[in-house]
């Protein structure tokens, strides 16, 4: 919206915003079940095949001799992991403006 103002006049204005911080805990369950598909390529001659890997990924996690320690732990036939964290988040709820005009006065003959 634009005004106008009668000359000379100095406008002057205030803001105000009400900011708000918010912080909270999330976890997540991630299931895993299935068959997956490597592919092994040589990218020193031009991404020539090698090799193709196929297998249930619960019997990859399982075949790893620390799993429990990575945070895997099986229900039925999927591979169960955590994920945990904090989202922080900050928003502006409220925003109140201002404006005051003040005349400048008949002793100022500038014009513009």
């Amino acid at each position: 919206m634009f005004t106008k103002n009668p000359r000379p006049s100095s406008p002057n204005s205030s803001n105000k915003s009400t900011r708000f911080q918010v912080t909270r805990d999330f976890r997540i369950e991630n299931r895993l079940s299935g068959k997956i598909l490597v592919t092994i390529t040589n990218l020193k001659e031009n991404n020539s095949l090698v090799t193709i890997l196929e297998g249930n990924i619960c019997d990859i996690i399982r075949g790893m001799p620390d799993y429990t320690a990575k945070g895997f732990r099986f229900d039925g036939p999927a591979a169960v992991y955590e994920t945990r964290g904090q989202c922080i988040f900050r928003y502006g709820i409220e925003q109140k403006v201002r404006i005051n005009e003040f005349s400048l006065g008949s002793s100022s003959s500038r014009r513009y």
